[in-house]
Parts: structure tokens; C-alpha cells; sequence
């Protein structure tokens, strides 16, 4: 039987995190016109994945419609409470799971009795949405979880902070050779990847708050999670 999960959560990562560029957050953030954009951006990028289930219309409305409604109370109800922005942020990404994995088990519950089997691959197809959620979550997802940990430990001095192009490509290429080490028959190498990044966080302490050190701890962990997940998975 095929996973309806992965091909939902396949679709929320490229749509929420792959395809929202900067303007379109900045445009979230201020009204309904932004919301909107980026719901049909999701919406597009989950259709591409579900099409292929007997009721893909009818989860394409429920997603559309909880994914505006979860961005909305965000954006208009609760936008004053972000005391910790990692958190916040977890939370919102919560939501939308718990969201999809309703949806998942509302069509196939004999599926996902067992919590195992959420993410378990049944197919080829199957597949491709782990790598998909995989690759978006390294290159897209951790990038802006480092960002909010750095604002929450350094405060004020946050506006500091500069992210190149240059730093963004050098982690997402550190994350996915720890991941394909993590795939590799020699999954114990993957965190000798980070020791540069974390060599190069020490020298520069002077010149860097200190929860710099925290973002090669971060790229880690995530990169470890998800390579255990992937194995779990498709092995």
C-alpha cells in the first residue's frame, strides 16, 4: 500500500520551504495577497505528489484550506508571542504535520496503526518523496532553523549576522555529504563532515557570538535525524 504521508509531506516541504522565496515571507507577513501566493504555491507542489491517490481532490482542499488557516492565526493572531523563534517555528511545522498525518490516516487508517509504518516506503514513488523531503529539509529547512537559534541566543546582536550565498552553499554541500555518508556503509563517518565547520566556528570566536558554535551542532543533529529516518525508511 503506498504512503499517502510521505507524498503530503513530500509536497509541504517543497511548497512551504523550497519554492517560498524571501519575498513572498516578507509578503505573509503583512496581509492576505502573500498568504495567498504562497497557499498556491503548496498547493501546486502537494498536487504534483497526491495526483495519483483515488481522492486527491479531495486532499488537495483540505490542505489548502488548514495550511491558510494555520498561516493566518500565525500571521494575524498569534505574531506578537514569538518569544522564541526556534520554537515558534517547530510548532508551526507541528501543526502541518499533525495536519497531514490526519489527512493519511482519514484514507488508510489499517496503514498507520503502527507509528512505524508512517515512514515506511512502499513503492518506488515512495521513495522519491523520502529523498525529496530529505534534500528540501538539508538544504532549505535547516538553513532558516540555524537562523532563528542565532536569534534567540545572540538577541539584539542578530542583525549582525550575515549569510552569504557562499555560506549557504557550503552548508547545504557539508549536510548532504553527511547525509550520503549516513546512506553509505559507513554511516559513523558522517559527523567527521562537520569537524571544519566547527574547527573554523572556534578560530573565528572572537569575531562571532558565542551560539555560532551552535549551527554545525544543529547542521549535525539534522543531518543525522534525517539520515537515520531515511535508512528507517527505504531499508
Amino acid at each position: 500500500m503506498v504512503n499517502v504521508f510521505l507524498a503530503l509531506w513530500a509536497g509541504h516541504m517543497v511548497g512551504d520551504f523550497a519554492l517560498q522565496t524571501g519575498r513572498i515571507a516578507e509578503m505573509k507577513r503583512v496581509g492576505w495577497q502573500g498568504l495567498f501566493l504562497h497557499v498556491a504555491m503548496v498547493t501546486a507542489a502537494t498536487l504534483i505528489f497526491v495526483v495519483r491517490f483515488p481522492h486527491w481532490l479531495w486532499l488537495i482542499l483540505v490542505v489548502s484550506a488548514t495550511h491558510l488557516l494555520i498561516d493566518a492565526v500565525r500571521t494575524f493572531i498569534v505574531r506578537d508571542l514569538r518569544r522564541t523563534h526556534l520554537a515558534y517555528f517547530l510548532a508551526d511545522q507541528g501543526a502541518h504535520l499533525v495536519v497531514l498525518l490526519g489527512l493519511s490516516i482519514g484514507m488508510a487508517p489499517e496503514r498507520y496503526l503502527q507509528p512505524a509504518s508512517w515512514i515506511q516506503a512502499s513503492d518506488s514513488l515512495d521513495r522519491g518523496a523520502w529523498y525529496v523531503i530529505a534534500v528540501v529539509a538539508l538544504v532549505f529547512m535547516v538553513p532558516v532553523m540555524e537562523a532563528l537559534l542565532y536569534v534567540d541566543w545572540a538577541g539584539p546582536q542578530a542583525s549582525d549576522i550575515q549569510i552569504t550565498s557562499r555560506a549557504r552553499l557550503l552548508g547545504a554541500v557539508e549536510r548532504l555529504t553527511g547525509l550520503i555518508l549516513m546512506l553509505s556503509p559507513w554511516p559513523l563517518l558522517a559527523p567527521l563532515v562537520f569537524v571544519p565547520h566547527l574547527v573554523y566556528r572556534l578560530r573565528e570566536m572572537s569575531h562571532q557570538h558565542p551560539s555560532q558554535l551552535l549551527r554545525p551542532g544543529l547542521s549535525l543533529g539534522m543531518t543525522l535525524i534525517i539520515g537515520w529516518l531515511l535508512r528507517t525508511g527505504i531499508g
